[in-house]
Order: C-alpha cells, then sequence, then structure tokens
C-alpha cells in the first residue's frame, strides 16, 4: 500500500496509507468554566531538529489567552544535549507562527526522569514567548530537538488557556 498526503481544493488536509496516523497525540479536554486544557500525549523519539506538525487535527484558534504549560514525564528523557521546543504553524502548513512560542529550548533534565513534573508560566525558564499572550491567528502544534535527538522519553503536556476562541478538532 502506497502513502502520502496533500491538500485538496477544499482546504482540507488529506493523508492516506502509513502517512495516516492511527491515534492523535493531541486533544482538548471538556472543562467547565472560563479555563480550557489541551493535552499532548508526545513521544521524544520521533522528534527531529526540524519543527513538525505534531497534531493534523487539533487548532489552536485566535483569541486565546495562554496561561500555563504543565510537561509530566511519563517515560524518563535521555539524549545528550537534545532540548525541546513547543510551537505554532500556520495554518498553510508552511509558515511558521512561532516554532518554540510554547516551550523554548527545555533541557533534557526538565523531564528526564520518570513522574518529573515542571509548570512554565510568562517569565518562567523554558516558556516560550506566547506563555501569557492571546494568540492572533490559527496555528497547528509543532514540536521539534534542538542540537540533538532523543533517545528515549514521553512526555504528558497541559496547556490550559482561556478566552472566546475555539479550537476545532
Amino acid at each position: 500500500m502506497s502513502s502520502g498526503s496533500w491538500m485538496n481544493a477544499d482546504g482540507l488536509y488529506l493523508q492516506f496509507g502509513t502517512s495516516k496516523p492511527a491515534v492523535d497525540v493531541a486533544g482538548e479536554y471538556k472543562t467547565y468554566g472560563d479555563m480550557r486544557e489541551i493535552n499532548i500525549r508526545l513521544d521524544l523519539t520521533t522528534l527531529t531538529t526540524t519543527p513538525t506538525i505534531i497534531s493534523q487535527n487539533l487548532k489552536f484558534p485566535t483569541g486565546m489567552r495562554i496561561a500555563r504549560i504543565e510537561v509530566i514525564s511519563d517515560v524518563a528523557a535521555t539524549g545528550a544535549g537534545a532540548t525541546l521546543d513547543l510551537g505554532l504553524q500556520k495554518e498553510d502548513r508552511v509558515t511558521e507562527l512561532d516554532y518554540n512560542g510554547l516551550l523554548s529550548a527545555v533541557a533534557l533534565t526538565a523531564f528526564d526522569a520518570v513522574g518529573e513534573t515542571n509548570s512554565y508560566t510568562a517569565g518562567v525558564a523554558g516558556a516560550g514567548v506566547l506563555v501569557g499572550t492571546s494568540t492572533t491567528e490559527v496555528g497547528y502544534l509543532t514540536a521539534n530537538s534542538n542540537a540533538a535527538v532523543y533517545t528515549a522519553g514521553a512526555l504528558d503536556i497541559r496547556i490550559f488557556l482561556y478566552g472566546r476562541g475555539t479550537i476545532t478538532q
């Protein structure tokens, strides 16, 4: 079976064969009140040093203020010199919104033990420049490692946001 992907004339991103993911790694939890939560299950060994869209279905909307990001280590990370970036790419799937706007060069030591939990708010080392601000464009989640790749590791990442925007899935 062959595989591939393309953007059709209706603006839908189509995937088939081995390029089609079996399960999405990101989604939004139903919450009550103003705070919303996006959860990402990120296998660090799948990352390269090039920012790549990690969820083909979840989009960040405009008008949402990013309050904080929590990172919980489910599988201890290894990979000498690897750091983590988490960011956003425009809907055209080509143009950068900010590839390290959510998490910026977070050191491996932040998740090199199972259960390690770190919270990133505006001004905290490792928090990207979008944390504490409101989104101005719709974007897809991206992730990449820097300088080196991970040989092991899995994270549960929770992004807490609020506002009047709508997240599309």
